[in-house]
């Protein structure tokens, strides 16, 4: 990572222009993946972390979704923590 800091603000208008792109090339796949504050929180308080990976997966029932993990100052994926089991859109967006 080298000291830069990943992620930047957006505007509501390229969130939704970026959403909306996704979205139209992918109907029929997962939109999204909600995670509550105690599953970020967990990954986060790994001992050595600054930041959160996502990662894309495939889970038992097929669907698309996303895993979390620690990253530590280097860029190294810490599998010390690990969440799954986020909440998929569709069906509950």
């Amino acid at each position: 990572m080298e000291n830069e800091k990943h992620g930047k603000p957006i505007s509501k208008d390229e969130f939704e222009k970026m959403r909306k792109a996704y979205q139209e090339k992918n109907p029929k796949k997962t939109h999204a993946v909600l995670f509550h504050q105690e599953s970020i929180k967990r990954v986060l308080d790994t001992p050595g972390a600054v930041g959160i990976r996502i990662h894309f997966g495939i889970n038992e029932d097929g669907d698309d979704t996303v895993m979390l993990s620690a990253s530590d100052a280097n860029g190294v994926t810490l599998y010390s923590s690990l969440e799954d089991r986020g909440q998929l859109c569709p069906p509950y967006c």
